[in-house]
């Protein structure tokens, strides 16, 4: 009997007199992004999971307007349960080394966020994964809650995971696009962790891989292997890449770009991920 867990992320959900993502396809409005989780959430229910997990950037600009955080915990009223969740750079603020990082600002959203959602970090066990969901974005910073954090991954996983489940490490923003040693100046670098957020991620994996590694951000759908891990690059509900004019795309991992939702799935032997449009080539979006 095979079982399931779903994946939804990058559903920017906004009130609906808020405008479009900056500089993004005008095609892009708080309305059309609800009608897309509130679908998605549709297709996932009729899925059945043992669990929920939301990929971060979860709200549009929740670190600066708070009052969105509340428009998506509204909404999530149509998950199935239990479903757990993790910020994204929208929710929480840029990562260190990206523009307009402040450490005061991220700590402050940090601590709002955890008053509506709970804890940014966390393990969840169900259908035969354990999904270990970090903040990416406070990695490398200064806030007290980047080390809290560290400390808190380094003692899960030096405990090794039991022999019958999966282990995933779940978070936002992708550690680089083509290698560890990524420094990108033609906006590409908007798309991954920048160096000084990278290192201490990427000594926490090297000591500790993980079975899977499953991150959102890029609004596309992967599933490659890499170095001792296989990847998973989660799709948006709100857009797909393809209409985030603005952002440079050749260096992100190819894939599929379309809204969407993913499922990981397990059966005794094995286990696999599999990508969920939320429309048919003849659906409007």
């Amino acid at each position: 009997m095979s079982q399931k867990i779903a994946f939804v992320s990058d559903m920017h959900i906004a009130p609906d007199s808020a405008g479009a993502l900056r500089s993004q396809s005008l095609l892009d409005l708080p309305p059309r992004r609800k009608k897309h989780l509130v679908h998605a959430l549709d297709q996932v229910r009729q899925v059945k999971p043992e669990a929920v997990f939301l990929g971060g950037d979860n709200t549009n600009q929740a670190a600066d307007a708070p009052g969105y955080a509340q428009e998506l915990f509204d909404l999530l009223e149509l998950c199935p349960r239990p479903w757990k969740i993790i910020p994204g750079n929208h929710d929480v603020g840029p990562t260190v080394g990206w523009h307009h990082h402040d450490p005061e600002a991220m700590k402050s959203a940090v601590k709002r966020y955890r008053e509506i959602f709970g804890m940014d970090y966390w393990v969840h066990e169900a259908a035969g994964f354990q999904v270990i969901g970090i903040n990416s974005q406070i990695f490398g910073s200064s806030l007290q809650e980047a080390e809290q954090q560290t400390q808190w991954l380094h003692e899960v996983l030096s405990v090794p995971a039991p022999p019958d489940l999966i282990r995933c490490i779940f978070f936002h923003t992708p550690p680089y696009l083509k290698d560890w040693d990524d420094q990108f100046t033609d906006g590409s670098e908007m798309m991954c962790l920048k160096q000084e957020a990278r290192q201490p991620l990427k000594d926490i994996l090297f000591q500790h891989p993980p079975d899977i590694l499953i991150t959102g951000h890029a609004h596309r759908f992967w599933i490659q292997r890499e170095h001792r891990w296989w990847w998973v690059g989660l799709p948006a509900t709100a857009l797909p890449l393809s209409e985030m004019d603005a952002v440079p795309d050749h260096l992100v991992p190819s894939g599929t770009d379309q809204v969407g939702w993913v499922s990981l799935e397990r059966d005794a032997e094995s286990w696999k991920a599999e990508f969920h449009p939320l429309f048919t080539e003849s659906e409007s979006p």
